[in-house]
């Protein structure tokens, strides 16, 4: 489905030589991180800053080929986010981070180190951040480094644009998207697609087939990452070789042209997985101008940056 891209596995090892060679500055925060999880979520910011491309979790399955994401927008983005949550009057509130694609050196990206060191300072002065199980534990987990960071990134980098936050949600639906600076926000049934697994006890082939045959992606939500999950038995790999995987057993990056992490928060070390490519869209026509703070450091402040290479 996804010829010219390398799928990349990262063990617990792996992830933790990765930072110290290309982060070497935020080694002590990753480790200091204090769950797994948390750390499967740091590398996937850190890997697609570094890399590039494409990342997603284990249980996340491609229905779509990479090179057609976007294709309807002629690629205009630098980084691709699925909308996860909105409010009744249709207005996100959260973005998932179970699959994203990204250019290298993207601003949001570079933000994570600060969005979670923040996040984990402030969880130590309200004395919560030791929490290692139960909803508290998740929610923690959710908001430190997860969905609720990523959020916070992409919103501060939606005001820096001079966008309008939240997001219309019910427009992004219409239009297939909403871009801000660098940034396209996907509707959740392309780029969040898989609660009907849930709800409806189906597959992804029959979500697919029946109800969102536009979907990019199918997340299956095994939930596998938390401390007292409700684990599913048929956790298996999609036929998405060599595209979207990543797993806290096994850790992936695909590079070809297109490079990014994937995570699945399972059990044990953690690892994840990453599409990694230096140069995303490169065999679209685009060019490799990508505005990049700093190659292993923070950048002096958030800054905006813009890029030429399209996703």
């Amino acid at each position: 489905m996804n010829p010219g891209y390398t799928h990349r596995l990262y063990d617990a090892r792996d992830r933790m030589e990765f930072v110290q060679q290309h982060y070497p500055q935020l080694l002590d925060l990753f480790q200091a991180l204090p769950t797994n999880v948390e750390r499967a979520d740091f590398w996937r910011y850190l890997a697609l800053h570094k890399l590039g491309g494409v990342y997603a979790d284990s249980d996340v399955r491609c229905m779509q080929p990479i090179s057609s994401w976007n294709a309807e927008h002629g690629h205009d983005a630098a980084l691709l986010a699925g909308i996860a949550k909105r409010t009744l009057h249709g207005y996100t509130i959260e973005f998932n981070q179970f699959v994203m694609a990204a250019m290298p050196g993207h601003p949001v990206m570079a933000s994570m180190p600060v969005v979670i060191a923040s996040n984990f300072a402030s969880s130590f002065l309200r004395g919560r951040a030791v929490s290692n199980q139960g909803l508290f534990h998740d929610a923690g987990v959710l908001g430190r480094t997860g969905p609720g960071a990523f959020t916070a990134a992409l919103r501060h980098y939606n005001e820096r644009v001079g966008g309008h936050w939240p997001i219309n949600s019910t427009r992004a639906d219409q239009l297939g998207g909403i871009l801000f600076g660098t940034v396209r926000a996907m509707p959740k049934f392309v780029l969040g697609m898989g609660w009907e697994t849930i709800d409806f006890n189906m597959t992804c082939d029959q979500v697919k087939q029946q109800v969102r045959p536009e979907a990019y992606i199918c997340h299956q939500f095994f939930g596998t990452w938390k401390k007292q999950p409700e684990v599913a038995t048929n956790l298996t790999y999609s036929g998405c070789a060599p595209g979207l995987r990543y797993g806290e057993q096994s850790s992936s990056s695909s590079s070809s042209s297109n490079g990014g992490g994937a995570s699945s928060r399972s059990q044990g070390s953690g690892d994840t997985s990453s599409s990694n490519s230096s140069n995303l869209g490169s065999s679209r026509g685009g060019s490799t101008g990508v505005n990049r703070p700093g190659e292993t450091g923070l950048p002096p402040d958030l800054a905006v940056g813009t890029a030429s290479v399209l996703i």
